[in-house]
């Protein structure tokens, strides 16, 4: 085999017969067998009394002896077992109960029976049932902690034993049965209902038709639909070796989280002997819907053998997948394909071979499409697929983008357990992307463990980063206090973009380092230059208490113009920077916490506070008469400093300090920030201003009150 250990592989699909698809179908066709296997051995157990005498008003206390004597159970019938010699001797028997060894529970009943017998075999003491049919059977088969089932001491594997007559079963048919398959060792139960069965000839080394329908329901991994099984078939002495020809499987119904499921599994021949098995042109056929996902399946695989690892030759499998909308329209739809080639054993117990992928999804103007390659290995030991060497490209389409395809490359590996012991899946992926003419530029790597509980290594680069767009293009923003997107992450990254654009505030260069880990998200040591000045802090969220913590620092930021780009309609004009420490917590991060407290300190220069002239309304207070304005309702602000702290909807501010060249002003109070109204009781110093040189010296106690641009002034007692 040449070496393609550059090739990639195909990550996020199921091997085309592979053993988890062959496995789970198996079972499904040995259990069947497994079920025919019982009924024979119970059968044994009611016919082995026909070696001295046919007696029929002594059959009951015959068998019932003898199945109390040789297997610890008890029988017991409803009515005489009849024996009828026209037009061929048959036996007839009411409704029967078997019980478990030692214990009364019932093990197996049924409500009629007819045996067909061999009229020479009887002669010579043998029996041979030449057809069976037994109407109305409940069996209930279980297996203890210890993968005993309660059904072993009927199936007497001792190469010494010698059954005292000779038994053959030739044909069976069964109607309206129900059966009942429990282990307590996986917690698993299967159960088969309205189960109908029929043989044309069941026999030691022969083989023959057999046609199953059943209704099968299992809690554990919420199966429930309608099984049918036709196949050839020819078994050995056990059930452990044989073989299926002409095999359909079809299964209508719903399995796992797949609804409305439709599977069809064909086989050409199926062979088994202990662990080996050999498989000859098998083809799956499946659909179903998963939400409001249709999902459709097809695969093929010419032939392939298991004896520790897997050999086979070339597979290929198409998945095709829709989402319908609420409208019940198509909103998005797309094909997986996948190949694999030279699937040779490697080892004792793994085998190798190389896959290779491509898929095309398309929802409107965006999808994605892409191709990946790599190595493929089974591991029969460990129960487990691997994925090795991968390496693969996708072009992703998206209205948000400045460009028609955003190019990706991924490398990694991942691993699946094929069975529920201990071997959690675990991935390990290094992506390179590049989103649009200088969108988003992200080199990345991530492994799990478990796939809900990733590790991200991140180093994301930008230039002319427009997160507006994205938001109004569809792309979903993460809202913090939602603790599910954090449970189980483990992420450290850092971003890093220039001409950045979010919420209409342009940015000059961002640094962001993002550690996830523990449910919660830290933002340590970010940087933003913004607006001619900077804005720097640490930001952390807590999800299990739903605690947000920020510390943040603004310097020498024109906040005149962020607030025109943000679309804040500030009261104040003509502030130049500010300082602000603000620490919260709460879980309405996206508007104003619910709790919150700070210090924020505001410089400004020639400031206006617009919708208020103070100084001349203190003279009107004060004079009692009205004093001519400038032409404008301001007043002048150089420097504002106050603490804060925010309870619900209020503002509550305890020491605010403002000044002004003639005057300052302290003022403690509240304002509801949804309304904009405050309430205000502000200390008044007058300095040196000639305007006010009538109240210098005094000292003024004011009621502010009402909307933040233009409240009512009144003097405080």
């Amino acid at each position: 085999m040449p070496d393609r250990g550059t090739e990639p592989v195909h990550a996020g699909a199921s091997l085309p017969g592979s053993p988890t698809l062959a496995h789970r179908m198996s079972l499904l066709v040995r259990a069947a067998g497994f079920l025919l296997g019982m009924l024979v051995t119970a059968l044994a157990a009611i016919v082995l009394f026909i070696s001295v005498s046919f007696d029929e008003r002594q059959m009951n206390a015959d068998i019932r002896d003898f199945v109390e004597s040789e297997y610890e159970r008890s029988w017991s019938t409803d009515s005489d077992i009849h024996l009828s010699l026209l037009p061929w001797p048959s036996l007839q028997i009411g409704p029967a109960n078997l019980s478990e060894p030692n214990r009364q529970e019932a093990f197996a009943s049924w409500k009629k029976a007819s045996f067909e017998l061999d009229a020479l075999a009887l002669l010579r003491h043998k029996v041979v049932i030449r057809h069976a049919r037994i109407d109305g059977l409940t069996l209930r088969l279980a297996r203890d902690q210890k993968g005993v089932w309660n059904a072993a001491d009927l199936l007497n594997d001792d190469p010494d034993f010698e059954s005292p007559i000779s038994m053959q079963l030739e044909g069976l048919a069964l109607s309206h049965a129900s059966v009942v398959m429990e282990d307590a060792a996986s917690g698993r139960s299967l159960q088969w209902r309205g189960l109908e069965l029929g043989t044309d000839a069941w026999l030691a080394n022969r083989g023959g038709r057999m046609q199953i329908v059943a209704q099968l329901v299992s809690p554990n991994s919420t199966l429930e639909g309608k099984l049918s099984v036709s196949a050839r078939y020819h078994f050995g002495e056990s059930l452990d070796n044989g073989m299926l020809s002409a095999a359909q499987i079809h299964y209508v119904g719903s399995i796992d989280t797949l609804n409305a499921a439709d599977i069809t599994l064909g086989l050409g021949t199926a062979t088994w002997q202990a662990d080996q098995w050999q498989l000859a042109d098998m083809h799956v056929r499946a659909s179903g819907m998963q939400g409001a996902q249709s999902l459709e399946l097809t695969a093929a695989l010419p032939a392939a053998r298991w004896h520790g690892a897997l050999q086979a030759g070339n597979a290929s499998a198409q998945l095709t997948l829709r989402n319908t909308a609420e409208q019940g329209g198509s909103d998005m739809q797309g094909q997986l394909n996948l190949a694999l080639q030279d699937i040779v054993p490697a080892g004792a117990n793994t085998s190798i071979a190389w896959l290779e992928g491509s898929w095309q999804l398309q929802a409107g103007k965006q999808g994605t499409q892409g191709k990946l390659r790599g190595q493929l290995q089974h591991d029969a030991k460990a129960r487990q697929l691997n994925l090795d060497k991968i390496t693969g490209d996708f072009s992703l389409m998206h209205p948000a983008l400045n460009a028609t395809n955003a190019r990706a490359s991924l490398q990694g590996k991942a691993r699946w357990a094929l069975s529920p012991s201990p071997g959690a899946p675990r991935g390990e992926f290094n992506v390179d992307a590049a989103f649009g003419k200088d969108v988003l530029h992200v080199v990345t790597s991530i492994a799990a463990d478990r796939m809900d509980k990733p590790v991200i290594t991140a180093r994301i680069d930008s230039e002319h980063f427009d997160v507006d767009r994205l938001l109004s293009a569809g792309v979903p923003a993460v809202s913090l206090p939602a603790s599910d997107w954090l449970h189980g992450k483990t992420v450290d990254a850092v971003l890093r973009a220039t001409n950045v654009k979010f919420g209409g505030m342009q940015m000059t260069s961002v640094y962001v380092p993002v550690k996830i880990a523990d449910d919660r998200l830290a933002l340590a040591g970010h940087e933003l230059d913004l607006y001619g000045g900077k804005l720097a802090g640490s930001a952390s969220y807590d999800a299990t208490k739903q605690e947000l913590t920020l510390f943040e620092t603004l310097r020498e930021v024109q906040l005149d113009t962020l607030a025109r780009d943000a679309k804040l309609d500030l009261p104040i004009t003509g502030l130049t920077n500010a300082t602000l420490d603000v620490r919260s917590q709460g879980a309405q991060v996206h508007a104003m916490p619910d709790k919150a407290k700070g210090v924020l300190r505001i410089y400004a220069k020639n400031a206006r506070w617009q919708g208020v002239d103070l100084p001349r309304r203190m003279l009107a207070l004060h004079g009692g008469k009205a004093v001519p304005g400038s032409g404008q309702q301001a007043t002048p602000l150089t420097e504002l400093s106050a603490a804060f702290r925010v309870e619900g909807p209020t503002l509550l501010v305890d020491r605010l300090a403002a000044h002004a060249d003639g005057f300052g002003l302290t003022a403690t109070g509240n304002m509801q920030y949804a309304s904009r109204n405050m309430d205000l009781l502000l200390g008044v110093r007058i300095g040196n201003d000639k305007a006010l040189a009538e109240l210098r010296g005094k000292r003024m106690s004011l009621r502010v009150k009402g909307p933040l641009t233009g409240p009512q002034v009144s003097i405080e007692p």
